[in-house]
């Protein structure tokens, strides 16, 4: 799920009660994960997603 609001695309996977962001480098065919959060750490950080 694209997070809004963000200028990259910035997506995030949720795993249990995880939750991973990453972006993807379509040129390089690649996904970059940035940040692996518990839902209440991304909570904090991103806002309510």
């Amino acid at each position: 799920m694209q997070i809004e609001g963000y200028r990259e695309d910035i997506y995030r996977l949720r795993i249990g009660s995880y939750r991973a962001f990453y972006t993807v480098d379509f040129e390089k065919k690649q996904i970059i994960v940035f940040d692996i959060l518990t839902s209440e750490q991304a909570h904090k950080k991103y806002g309510r997603l």
